[in-house]
């Protein structure tokens, strides 16, 4: 890797992790970085890291079994552990928001929402612009800018399941009132 790239990295992920911070502090409504979960949450966010960590663990297996065959996919091999992360993220976010252990007692949903539909755009543009430069796919596999792609795609999947439970528990507010 040349020097250039190197510093574009480092730079990056400090950028990123700076980023995040901000973010945490914007979601959680005492400006604290961490959120707070109750007794029951703990427990709910213990099974989707569970649940998560399986996931990983059989799609590994399943990576290797292809790797060890030499089955030939349309995707880099640098870019299938990511798909393997990040499903295991949408598994465990997904268990996490179904089963009311997402989110934290001091944290805002809809500031989420917000940074979740902001984060989605901003990497789906991201795909846009590289599908545009025909860097998508390199020597006839998708390639590294397909990871922008997978990121927009599971937040609007989150945003899916995050629909999904407000309707769940708006259908079980009105259940009760009757």
């Amino acid at each position: 890797m040349n020097t250039a790239k190197l510093a574009g990295v480092v730079v990056g992920g400090v950028i990123s992790v700076l980023l995040v911070l901000v973010i945490l502090k914007f979601i959680n409504k005492d400006s604290s970085l961490r959120a707070k979960y109750d007794e029951r949450q703990h427990i709910v966010r213990g099974s989707a890291y569970r649940i998560a960590f399986w996931t990983a663990v059989i799609l590994l297996a399943l990576y290797s079994f292809i790797d060890a065959f030499k089955i030939d996919i349309p995707i880099k091999r640098h870019v299938i552990p990511f798909i393997i992360i990040m499903i295991s993220v949408l598994v465990h976010t997904s268990y996490a928001i179904l089963n009311d252990g997402y989110f934290g007692m001091n944290e805002s949903r809809k500031r989420a929402m917000v940074m979740f539909v902001l984060i989605g755009l901003l990497n789906f543009g991201i795909s846009i612009l590289e599908m545009n430069r025909g860097q998508m796919i390199e020597e006839g596999k998708l390639s590294s800018p397909f990871m922008n792609l997978i990121c927009g795609i599971s937040f609007v999947i989150i945003g899916i399941v995050l629909f999904i439970k407000s309707r769940i528990s708006k259908d079980d507010l009105d259940e009760e009132e009757e």
